[in-house]
């Protein structure tokens, strides 16, 4: 049996109704990791 996944990190493409669904139909956590406003190219973000 597979342990569920219970917390989601995504980057801000996925904001809006996706949270929503995840919230209700997975009964998940999606969180939006959003990078800062100075940051350019890409950086790993830590959790």
């Amino acid at each position: 049996m597979a342990t569920p996944i219970r917390h989601v990190f995504a980057n801000s493409g996925f904001a809006g109704r996706l949270v929503d669904w995840a919230r209700d139909i997975l009964r998940t956590t999606l969180e939006i990791v959003r990078k800062p406003a100075d940051q350019q190219g890409f950086v790993v973000h830590r959790r």
